[in-house]
């Protein structure tokens, strides 16, 4: 993989995993409801297979969504670890800070006290 999709790879999958999520609940909610309508209607069970399967479709489509936003957390904590290894994602290192002038001047201040 080139260095520039290795780059994005990361942040594009993240947003996919957002999407993911947002299209999972309501899909596995009109399954759910779609499944118990058809049963109703083919036993003659109105409403009660609609309710059953709609609830269990609410029940999956929360669960298939915690799942993916707790496989997003892990992976956003893992990233962060290994820049962190790294030492990137510190902040501005010493000689940025030197540059701007920032830091130096806490010091100085606290030199004279």
């Amino acid at each position: 993989m080139s260095r520039k999709r290795a780059k994005w790879a990361g942040p594009a999958r993240r947003i996919g995993d957002a999407y993911l999520i947002a299209t999972v609940l309501p899909l596995a909610v009109l399954l759910g409801y779609g499944a118990g309508w058809a049963l109703d209607r083919l036993f003659g069970t109105s409403p009660w297979c609609t309710y059953i399967f709609g609830a269990i479709g609410v029940a999956a489509g929360l669960r298939e969504a915690i799942r993916i936003a707790i496989r997003v957390g892990r992976e956003e904590d893992e990233a962060a670890r290994k820049a962190g290894e790294r030492g990137e994602g510190r902040g501005e290192s010493e000689e940025q800070q030197a540059e701007s002038g920032e830091g130096r001047g806490e010091r100085e201040a606290g030199d004279g006290e």
